[in-house]
């Protein structure tokens, strides 16, 4: 109306002001509805779209879903059979293994052997006992993988136990001069399985041993956190390359240090512990010291 208005004025003045008025006000609905209707139709449209690109993407996720959980049955059937045979090769080893270490003591006892032969048996005493302790090793991976183990959990105070480690530890720091030094909270008591808790802590200790220098020493701290215990094996070691620490809790995980009496190592002690340490509630922590290495155990104390 402004437009016809501006252009042709005479036009306008054949009307009064309230058909003006009309025609504008109605040129204005038809507009709106117009722009409503159109609007409403692009919304549904753009809707509809929507919709179906996320029925499309429902329907991918779940053919991925359907086919991801067949892949996962297929390994949890693998893992399971791996399981088995596991278990069958470390029960058919376990004894042929201990019987080779029996006849080496009988051969020790009953012959009367030559230096050569005597080092022979030795060699091959240690051998069998490195491929026992691997056998025992992935016996013990094989039933924590499986969730089969149950721990027997009691209230127990924990010095003695940590104790009774270092007590069995002992001569093998003495072989190659090694001291062993400890402090212990007898105070501390906490809900735990006490065989399971001394594998663990013959694990650490072990290590310390294992790569710590001759002649250095070890201190094992049991000492009180934050409603926690806590135990601390610290050597003097080379500590943990920061390149290889994420190697450090895993299977088969072995970093670059080598053991410097000579000792083997299968890989598994830290992993073991790792998954018993959790099973109790708590967890594995490490830290490289100057110089040295620190391993944690910490436990919910009770």
């Amino acid at each position: 109306c402004l437009v016809v208005e501006g252009i042709f004025p005479e036009w306008i003045l054949q009307y009064s002001n309230g058909h003006v008025q009309f025609l504008d006000s109605a040129i204005g609905m038809v507009t709106a509805m117009f722009a409503l209707g159109y609007g409403t139709h692009q919304f549904k449209s753009s809707y509809d779209r929507q919709r179906l690109r996320v029925q499309m993407k429902n329907e991918e996720v779940s053919r991925a879903y359907l086919k991801a959980q067949a892949s996962n049955d297929r390994l949890q059937e693998v893992m399971r059979r791996n399981h088995e045979h596991l278990h069958i090769i470390a029960h058919d080893l376990r004894n042929p293994v201990g019987a080779v270490i029996g006849l080496v003591e009988v051969c020790r006892e009953e012959y009367d052997l030559n230096e050569g032969i005597t080092k022979d048996l030795a060699t091959m005493e240690q051998a069998a006992t490195q491929a026992l302790e691997l056998v025992q090793h992935l016996s013990e991976v094989a039933y924590l993988e499986e969730r089969k183990v149950v721990l027997q959990k009691g209230r127990a105070e924990l010095a003695p136990v940590v104790e009774r480690v270092l007590r069995k530890l002992e001569p093998a720091a003495r072989r190659k001069h090694q001291q062993l030094q400890w402090e212990l909270d007898s105070s501390l008591f906490a809900l735990v399985d006490t065989n399971r808790l001394a594998s663990i802590l013959d694990n650490l200790i072990e290590n310390a041993i294992k790569y710590s220098p001759l002649e250095s020493s070890i201190e094992v701290s049991l000492e009180r956190g934050e409603e926690r215990a806590i135990v601390r094996v610290r050597d003097q070691g080379p500590g943990i390359p920061e390149d290889q620490k994420a190697k450090l809790f895993t299977m088969f995980g072995k970093v670059g240090n080598r053991p410097t009496g000579k000792e083997s190592s299968t890989g598994l002690g830290l992993y073991i512990a790792k998954m018993l340490s959790e099973l109790h509630g708590g967890k594995l922590e490490q830290e490289n010291l100057k110089p040295g290495t620190e391993f944690r155990l910490i436990l919910p104390s009770s």
